[in-house]
């Protein structure tokens, strides 16, 4: 999620949902005393879920390319770790014929 929108769409989405949650969770305590500021602060809770969604409507496109970027360079380190063990053991066994 780090690397979506160079680098900027996790503390977006971070600071988004934080705010929301914090939104809903004052609109419980207010609820039973003031039942109309209460209904302001879910609504505005409402407001940061619906920036937040929209902000992963429009990310859905980089996190396809951050899967196979991630699944890509996976792939290359495991076959560079076969490919060194392999090397690895091919000098072993030619120093250990001439030595």
């Amino acid at each position: 999620m780090t690397v979506l929108q160079n680098g900027t769409f996790y503390p977006k989405y971070k600071s988004l949902r934080s705010d929301a949650v914090r939104a809903v969770r004052k609109a419980k305590i207010l609820e039973s005393i003031n039942t109309s500021e209460a209904l302001d602060i879910y609504q505005q809770a409402y407001n940061k879920y619906s920036e937040l969604e929209l902000l992963m409507d429009t990310t859905a496109p980089d996190v396809h390319w951050a899967r196979v970027h991630f699944t890509v360079r996976r792939a290359l380190q495991v076959l560079l770790w076969i490919l060194s063990a392999v090397a690895s053991g091919i000098i072993s066994i030619v120093l250990a014929d001439l030595f």
